[in-house]
């Protein structure tokens, strides 16, 4: 167990410190994936038509590929992949990211000046709400994530999608838990249908308490064999 550390030139790191990184690995990369595949199976629960495109889709490049998934065969599954990113869109992980201004900045248009050392809340929700950027908000629609939609800037600015973050201080297990929502949400879908249970109370109320997006009540689903 390693004490001390902190010190100037000391490179080592404390017993806090390093229960703090483990932490942070274990609520980045298990509870945001599982997080994300539950509220995907909700709306795939609510929206038959979107479970049955998907369970076609993914059940035409298992078999493309002898019953497996593979690396290559979760970048075939486009459709999935735009899922996964409407899922974000309306449950981001963290609702608001924290950041410290590195330096006195004007904001364009305004006569707001956000001073050094600043710590600022950004609405990651606010932002993925905007009618401007994305119409009906409360729609779950995963066509908002075609290629052609990604890369059209005038319809939507690159910042106005954070479920992860942005720039230097992006999550760096991004690739990883997408990857591993993909997996496990393919898997599921290839095998069973989903439906919302009763107990479900809706509209979602987002339960304050939680670190991470929750849900009070929780989110429950009744789930069947499709084949």
């Amino acid at each position: 167990m390693m004490e001390g550390g902190g010190q100037d030139g000391d490179t080592s790191l404390t017993f806090s410190e390093l229960a703090a990184q483990a932490f942070v690995f274990f609520a980045g990369g298990f509870e945001t994936s599982s997080t994300l595949m539950c509220f995907a199976l909700f709306e795939l629960a609510l929206n038959e038509d979107v479970q049955n495109r998907l369970r076609q889709e993914v059940i035409e490049e298992f078999k493309r590929n002898d019953g497996k998934i593979t690396y290559e065969s979760l970048f075939e599954m486009r459709y999935l992949d735009m899922v996964i990113n409407e899922t974000l869109r309306k449950y981001p992980p963290l609702p608001v990211l924290t950041r410290t201004c590195t330096k006195d900045y004007k904001v364009p248009n305004s006569d707001l000046l956000i001073k050094k050392d600043i710590d600022v809340f950004i609405s990651t929700k606010g932002i993925h709400y905007d009618p401007e950027y994305y119409p009906d908000p409360e729609k779950f629609d995963p066509t908002r994530f075609t290629e052609e939609n990604r890369k059209n800037r005038s319809k939507r600015h690159q910042f106005a999608f954070l479920p992860f973050g942005e720039g230097p201080r992006i999550c760096i297990g991004l690739r990883f838990g997408l990857m591993q929502a993909k997996i496990g949400l393919a898997s599921l879908i290839a095998n069973f249908k989903f439906k919302l249970n009763p107990r479900t109370e809706l509209p979602l109320k987002l339960d304050p308490r939680n670190f991470l997006i929750g849900i009070v009540g929780g989110v429950w689903i009744d789930v069947e064999n499709w084949i």
